[in-house]
């Protein structure tokens, strides 16, 4: 390893009229998708706080994608708006 590297990655959306912004370590790609495309995730168990309840597929059908629950991610972690 000749030199490391980091960069960090915000995502911002908004909720509720308001932005919010959170900060990961790494994104693969960020995708659109169509209302069809998304549907309910198995329950696996009993644990957990509800931040995946539904995934989607991408449009060649071949990988699946969970989705986060914005409002519960932002419930947990005791989000503030950055703007609004």
């Amino acid at each position: 390893l000749v030199r490391e590297q980091s960069r960090e990655i915000t995502v911002v959306f908004s909720r509720a009229d308001r932005l919010f912004a959170v900060t990961v370590d790494e994104a693969q790609a960020m995708e659109k998708f169509p209302p069809g495309n998304i549907e309910a995730a198995p329950v696996v168990s009993n644990g957990g706080n509800g931040v995946v309840r539904r995934l989607a597929r991408t449009a060649k059908g071949k990988d699946v994608i969970l989705l986060l629950e914005t409002d519960r991610l932002l419930a947990d972690c005791g989000a503030v708006a950055v703007a609004g």
